[in-house]
């Protein structure tokens, strides 16, 4: 099994210590697996297979594809319920043809555009709170001179 992990890592374009992130173990605990040092947990196989799609059978014996075929009918069904028009659709399924790595490219950038929203949207919160409390100054002013009346 060694030798598989360690051409299912390479296939990914990840070191050690990415891979053994992305399956949540420390990156010593990885390298004794994929040296042979130590045999994998079930628990540690199971994250692998899930993480990166990957086939049980042929992790644990080699047979059968490396990766598992995306299961179309659960692609098509999150189609039709979001209601993707032709365009989605087809950013959709080849998202999913992205290897792992530039896929995580690919989120990191997303990431960053919606923090870099989310970053303006705390900016222009921050502002109207300045500006509701610049107007509050302005009409207790204006009421205290008498310029404003039950406002």
């Amino acid at each position: 099994m060694k030798e598989r992990l360690k051409e299912l890592r390479k296939e990914m374009g990840l070191t050690q210590s990415e891979f053994s992130q992305k399956i949540g173990i420390p990156q010593s605990t990885y390298a004794h697996y994929e040296n042979g040092m130590r045999p994998i947990r079930d628990v540690h196989i199971l994250s692998v297979c899930r993480g990166f799609n990957v086939s049980e059978s042929w992790l644990r014996t080699g047979d059968g594809e490396m990766f598992n075929k995306p299961n179309e009918d659960s692609i098509g069904e999150i189609i039709t319920a979001h209601g993707l028009s032709k365009s989605e659709e087809a950013i959709f399924k080849a998202y999913f043809k992205i290897d792992a790595k530039k896929r995580d490219a690919v989120m990191a950038e997303l990431l960053s555009i919606i923090k870099e929203d989310n970053d303006f949207d705390m900016e222009l919160s921050e502002h109207r709170s300045d500006l509701h409390e610049k107007l509050d100054d302005v009409l207790n002013k204006a009421k205290k001179r008498g310029h404003l009346t039950g406002a």
